[in-house]
């Protein structure tokens, strides 16, 4: 059988074809954009979360109708997390933007590679009908050298006639699927716009929100020397916890492993308590929260106080708002070194890890006693509402040794 010059090049090209659909119909970058878009709908989803926690939380602090600083920490909070869903669905759609684009122009291409092919494809046929007379196949046949040689000939013949068929049938099937995708992503596109529509109209509910803000904060001022006396009471309380906790730790770990200044934070641990702090430090950023459902009101280390300023809140751990009666659990096994009562604080239990320490402020009951082996988890009394303030929030720090550590950090992302 004759195979001409322009069916070999045209099998070449065939072959081209199918090698570039295969690179390129899922290029990395395409994947990277899929992988992007599916964190940013996680991280949109947990927002989301976090705004309806915060509208509880919200609701429940003006059930009396009275200003109060939580409230405003609050609402703070809920205009912002809803500020980042908008700035989350934008990234999304210009992802979704660049991948229709890069898939429309891979069509564009495609089709004009599928006419090219089509014109060789009914060339070859052409060919193959001029040429492919069973004449020149029994020719092609007996000029063989031998019957391995005739065996090849016609497995040849057959890969020849299978192989038109399927080029074409490929490179239509690579063409449909890019066509499905580009379905996909406009369906998607749209989604995506309709939800920014939805956060657009969010952001005109926050604007009103911003202004019972105003009102609030206008409220707040008229009240501003007994939130400063507030302020200095609550410090000082502060203050006096952390006092006691370092000295409950002095007490319970008088010998350091050093007597440098430089390392007199780490302490000298039995095995036991050596691996316990290990497990501890191990799940940094996997903790559980010590409460179900609430919020980060106030972060770690020196926070500006929402109303008066240049007035500054230190703060050796987080406040996290909760629902009234929420139960306060351990973030990890430990035992309870300690329970302590102060009006500012109301309780507080704090729980050894080993080298950790974990403090539970904020707490209207208690469920444990000093001396208690906790797990992970488990209860150890009920948040304090203060009706007066509209606040229910719980204090949580961690200790490693006498160094305090940001809380959020260890914590798991919800």
């Amino acid at each position: 059988m004759h195979v001409s010059n322009k069916s070999a090049i045209c099998l070449v090209k065939c072959l081209s074809v199918l090698l570039f659909c295969c690179g390129t119909i899922f290029p990395v970058s395409l994947y990277a954009q899929k992988a992007k878009r599916q964190q940013l709908d996680q991280e949109k989803k947990s927002l989301y979360k976090e705004v309806a926690t915060a509208q509880k939380l919200l609701q429940a602090t003006q059930r009396n109708k009275a200003a109060s600083t939580e409230g405003l920490l609050i609402l703070q909070r809920q205009i912002g997390s809803r500020e980042s869903i908008i700035g989350n669905i934008e990234q999304e759609i210009t992802l979704l933007d660049i991948s229709i684009t890069n898939t429309t122009q891979k069509i564009d291409s495609l089709d004009r590679t599928l006419k090219i092919l089509k014109e060789e494809y009914a060339d070859m046929v052409r060919q193959a009908y001029l040429t492919e007379s069973t004449y020149n196949r029994l020719m092609f046949l007996f000029s063989a050298k031998d019957v391995n040689d005739a065996y090849k000939r016609i497995k040849y013949m057959e890969y020849y006639r299978d192989h038109r068929k399927k080029q074409l049938s490929l490179i239509t099937s690579s063409q449909q699927l890019l066509i499905n995708q580009l379905t996909s992503f406009k369906t998607e596109k749209n989604e995506q716009s309709q939800l920014l529509g939805d956060a657009v109209k969010e952001r005109g509910l926050l604007e009103k929100e911003k202004k019972v803000k105003t009102s609030m904060v206008v409220q707040l001022r008229s009240t501003e020397k007994q939130l400063k006396q507030k302020i200095n009471t609550q410090q000082t309380a502060l203050e006096n916890l952390n006092d006691q906790i370092r000295e409950l730790i002095r007490a319970e770990n008088p010998t350091p492993k050093s007597n440098s200044s430089l390392h007199d934070t780490k302490l000298k641990l039995t095995p036991q308590a050596g691996k316990l702090s290990a497990e501890f430090a191990q799940n940094k950023g996997k903790l559980p929260w010590p409460v179900t459902e609430g919020i980060i009101t106030e972060h770690f280390g020196t926070n500006p106080h929402p109303l008066l300023p240049n007035i500054e809140i230190n703060n050796n751990g987080i406040n996290i708002a909760t629902p009234e009666g929420s139960s306060v659990d351990a973030i990890f096994n430990g035992t309870v070194s300690n329970i302590l009562y102060n009006p500012s604080f109301q309780w507080a239990v704090i729980v050894n890890h080993g080298e950790y320490y974990t403090v539970y402020a904020h707490l209207g009951v208690v469920d444990v006693a000093k001396g208690d082996k906790l797990i992970a988890q488990q209860s150890i009394g009920t948040v304090y509402t203060d009706f007066d303030e509209n606040k229910t929030t719980v204090h949580l720090e961690i200790w490693d040794g006498n160094t305090k550590l940001n809380p959020a950090r260890w914590l798991a992302r919800k």
